[in-house]
This record gives structure tokens, sequence and C-alpha cells, in this order.
């Protein structure tokens, strides 16, 4: 595993479920399914926002930004995890 997707997984373990949240929507290494498994376990907010669900998210704020390279990375990730 990557350096910043370690860090992430283990901050996730002294976030609340808002910060958490705040957290993925600002990381896109999280849309990796393991990773995405890890952090939300961790941070408590598997039953909160599904993996399906974030991809959702932040394939609305790919197209809102017309952020190219976010929006591959979804489609990459995108139904791997159900």
């Amino acid at each position: 595993m990557f350096e910043k997707e370690q860090e992430l997984i283990n901050k996730a373990k002294s976030l609340n479920q808002k910060e958490a949240l705040e957290t993925m929507l600002k990381n896109p290494e999280v849309l990796d399914p393991l990773i995405y498994t890890l952090f939300a376990i961790s941070a408590k907010v598997n039953d909160l926002l599904p993996h399906n669900k974030y991809c959702l998210l932040m394939k609305k704020k790919a197209i809102q930004t017309n952020n190219k390279k976010l929006l591959k990375m979804i489609e990459e990730y995108e139904g791997t995890f159900r």
C-alpha cells in the first residue's frame, strides 16, 4: 500500500463521521475498493456511505469541476465493489 493511503487509513481512526466524509470527498485515493473498505471501517462510516454512493458523489464532483482525470479514476472503480 502506498504512503498516502496508509496515512489516510491511520487518520480515519481519529475522525468523527463528518470529518471522515469530508476527508473522503477531498481524497480520490479512497475510490479504490480496498482503501475505501479499510478507511470506512476505521472511521465507522461504512454503513453511512456505501462505496457505490461514494462513487456517485465523486462523479458528481468530477462533472461539476470538469475534472477528467477524476472522472476516469471513478469509472475505473465504479461498480467494482458491491
